[in-house]
């Protein structure tokens, strides 16, 4: 992992000859995620971007110190509903070449790559969407893979967003009859 002062950020979940599927359970959220078929056929390949969210991300979401955890989840939807509205339309992901997001511009419509993402995708800043200390996460692990994998910072690199669902080593114990976690009203 790349770190950024107390941030990391890491490369994980390489699909060759992947693609890109809408993974939201609304319109009003956006959520993709990557996958490969058996055969790896597709020409093009994807990965997932993961940088660490502290407690200064998530404790304005929180109602108090003992709601930290319901504060994650509500950043996690707040970068899902701006990733949406970025997107302009159901299910069309917000996206930017790496180097326009390293330099903060926004790319072109008509300089997008091919990308295998089928609802579609739109340029939008994507260097605006996340805060300040995860975007410099991003920036410095993006720099880090380019010294040590040259061409990672190509100019059809893509980056589409977000992906925001990987695991965590957190389990929400649930009453076997109601399905509700436990404390939760």
């Amino acid at each position: 992992p790349e770190s950024s002062s107390t941030y990391s950020c890491y490369s994980f979940c390489m699909c060759p000859g992947g693609q890109i599927v809408p993974t939201s359970v609304n319109e009003r959220e956006l959520v993709v995620n990557g996958m490969s078929f058996s055969r790896r056929a597709s020409g093009l390949a994807n990965s997932g971007l993961v940088v660490t969210v502290g407690n200064s991300e998530y404790s304005a979401f929180a109602k108090n110190s003992d709601d930290l955890a319901f504060g994650a989840l509500e950043f996690q939807s707040s970068i899902e509903r701006a990733a949406a509205q970025l997107g302009g339309a159901p299910l069309v992901a917000p996206a930017q070449r790496v180097v326009d997001f390293l330099e903060h511009r926004i790319t072109p419509d008509v300089a997008l790559p091919r990308c295998s993402y089928r609802p579609g995708v739109r340029s939008a800043p994507l260097h605006e969407l996340y805060p300040a200390n995860m975007q410099t996460a991003f920036e410095a692990a993006l720099q880090r893979f380019e010294r040590s994998m040259p061409g990672y910072l190509h100019p059809h690199a893509l980056l589409v967003a977000p992906e925001t669902r990987t695991s965590a080593p957190l389990s929400a114990v649930r009453d076997a009859t109601t399905l509700m976690a436990a404390g939760v009203h």
